[in-house]
């Protein structure tokens, strides 16, 4: 609202130099809340992580085929993304891999953000195993607020990548096949990978060094 509106409304007497200037001061107190933001992150500070589930069912023996869930990890500063196929998304699976994505880096992000998984914390508090799997590596676990995809919309919209640009038109003959052909086409060469993204493995986890 106007300064000539406010004075107008409140019948100010005065000069409206000073309205305006205690106009200026309050005004902040009174902005909304931006429903968009735009977040920037340090070199290890936080990575993203949840679950994908490919449509494409997967052998997994005795003639039997399952839709399994894929553990998918986004660094936030650099983007870089690395996932695995689990074989479900009880806790230990899912601890199981998150380990195995970090070992693969050689490093630890101080911050993983999941969402309220229940192995994780669908409680809205983490589960006693998420919390050891967090202290063991001196890292954190934060959990994202009830229905707010965007809070960790990278790792989401790389769930959304995935199955747009590497699952269609593939057959796999196990897990163990699925996770090779992931892997291959993770570290595939591309013009959409920038040199940043390429440069992840050695700025987006803590205790790496620019070279």
């Amino acid at each position: 609202m106007p300064a000539p509106v406010v004075a107008e409304r409140i019948g100010w007497p005065y000069s409206s130099a000073p309205l305006r200037k205690r106009l200026a001061l309050i005004r902040p107190e009174y902005v909304g809340i931006d429903p968009v933001d735009r977040v920037n992150y340090e070199p290890g500070q936080v990575a993203q992580c949840d679950l994908w589930f490919p449509e494409t069912k997967v052998p997994v023996g005795g003639g039997q085929e399952r839709v399994l869930p894929v553990l998918v990890m986004t660094c936030g500063f650099s983007r870089f993304m690395t996932a695995v196929m689990i074989p479900s998304r009880q806790g230990g699976d899912i601890l199981s891999g998150m380990w195995q994505l970090i070992e693969g880096i050689g490093r630890v992000p101080k911050t993983l953000v999941w969402d309220r998984e229940s192995a994780i914390g669908g409680s809205g508090k983490l589960t006693a195993p998420a919390a050891a799997f967090a202290g063991t590596l001196a890292t954190r676990i934060r959990l994202a607020p009830p229905r707010d995809p965007e809070f960790k919309g990278l790792v989401e919209r790389n769930n959304g990548y995935l199955e747009t640009s590497f699952l269609p038109g593939r057959l796999f003959a196990s897990p163990a096949d699925f996770n090779q052909q992931l892997q291959r086409w993770l570290v595939r060469p591309t013009p959409a990978r920038s040199a940043r993204s390429r440069a992840a493995r050695s700025t987006c986890w803590r205790g790496t060094t620019r070279r």
